[in-house]
């Protein structure tokens, strides 16, 4: 299943005025000293599309990614630049052609901001810790020659409330944009989520399982969740609380001279 989201129309909430201008890099403090107390990513033991021939394919999380005092900040930020409530809409390819479903989500506000900044700070914690070691492993496995380079700098902040949910789905790559030098070498393979805060009730990420179930993950504050975009995945009906968390993509560039695969040159340049 491939899907974008077709943005319908937006209202947008909190100070235009108060935190227009402010780069979320700035809520990051020190750089933490990872030989004291490294990153470790930590795996999902669970049985994800048997049946690929590249083997179990990337998902797991990392703890204390980010203090909780960071969360704070950023979560003010994207308040004072201004969350923006969408009508969205999945556009799903098939074997009956395309077909636009209104009801897979529903999120309160999504404050999208671009940082090249804020991406390379967090990118400098990720890179240098054990969580990379088995992306990096996995990614050979499946996409020789692809080296990790850093994250996507448009970052998507996004709010829950109550009521709120994403129906299972498969996140697109970012592709960026035909004119940017990078368009046909640069492209993303996973996910990266940053929890800000832990909702009362519900709110989880969640994994769907043929004959399994769900695997579930708390959203904990500080904690990232890194994951293969081509995962079917969903955010759990929130019950009670708020939820804030960010999304951006692990991106990744092939050497020169190596042929690119179709979707990494296309004119799309997916939000997801």
């Amino acid at each position: 299943m491939a899907y974008r989201l077709v943005l319908r129309r937006a209202a947008r909430t909190g100070s235009r005025a108060f935190g227009s201008k402010l780069d979320p890099a700035t809520c990051l403090g020190p750089r933490p000293d990872l030989t004291k107390k490294p990153l470790t990513f930590d795996p999902l033991q669970y049985a994800f599309d048997q049946g690929r021939a590249t083997g179990q394919p990337v998902c797991g999380v990392v703890d204390d990614f980010l203090t909780e005092a960071e969360c704070s900040k950023l979560i003010d930020l994207a308040t004072a630049r201004g969350y923006e409530s969408t009508e969205e809409t999945i556009q799903h390819s098939g074997r009956k052609g395309r077909r636009n479903d209104t009801s897979v989500i529903n999120i309160s506000g999504r404050c999208v901001i671009d940082s090249q900044r804020f991406a390379d700070r967090l990118w400098a914690r990720l890179a240098v810790s054990a969580s990379m070691q088995p992306v990096k492993a996995l990614l050979k496995q499946s996409n020789p020659g692809w080296t990790p380079v850093g994250l996507n700098s448009v970052f998507r902040f996004l709010r829950y409330g109550p009521g709120d949910y994403f129906r299972p789905h498969r996140d697109s790559h970012f592709v960026p944009e035909v004119s940017d030098e990078r368009h046909g070498r640069v492209t993303s393979f996973q996910s990266l989520l940053l929890y800000l805060d832990a909702p009362e009730k519900g709110g989880e990420s969640y994994f769907p399982l043929p004959g399994v179930g769900r695997a579930k993950i708390a959203p904990l504050p500080g904690r990232a969740l890194v994951f293969d975009h081509g995962l079917m995945h969903g955010g759990a009906f929130l019950e009670e609380g708020a939820k804030h968390l960010v999304r951006t993509d692990v991106v990744y560039e092939c050497p020169p001279g190596t042929t690119p695969p179709a979707w990494a040159t296309a004119k799309i340049r997916y939000m997801t």
